[in-house]
């Protein structure tokens, strides 16, 4: 899918940041080192239909978006959308961050019990 519009690895940084997703979140994505991602940045083209649509998923865009100037924001609602989005993205991972603590927490006291009922 090569293309001539505007500069893609431009538009793929631009949405990225928009949308609040880190470099280190793409390059897991892609399996890649971040290098690889800032690579992408730099390309005027992306004539690999795979990448294209993998980048496309992970930016929750469509490849066109990615092709043209992708997602602005036409008005001060669709960028406090984006805000939204990321800050709803965010207290996501957080949460289930906290879940995984306490249930690390719950074993380890599970553990803690058992050891004390055996003891007595």
């Amino acid at each position: 899918m090569e293309t001539t519009h505007s500069h893609v690895g431009q538009n793929i940084k631009r949405i990225a940041k928009v949308k609040g997703i880190s470099v280190a979140t793409i390059s897991e994505q892609l399996n890649m080192t971040r290098g690889g991602v800032y690579d992408i940045f730099k390309r005027t083209r992306i004539t690999d239909d795979v990448l294209l649509h993998r980048l496309a998923q992970i930016l929750e865009v469509t490849v066109d978006d990615l092709l043209r100037h992708g997602p602005m924001p036409a008005s001060g609602h669709e960028e406090i959308m984006l805000r939204f989005e990321r800050a709803f993205r965010e207290w996501k991972n957080e949460n289930e961050f906290l879940k995984e603590q306490i249930k690390e927490k719950d074993l380890v006291i599970k553990t803690l019990l058992g050891k004390f009922k055996g003891a007595s």
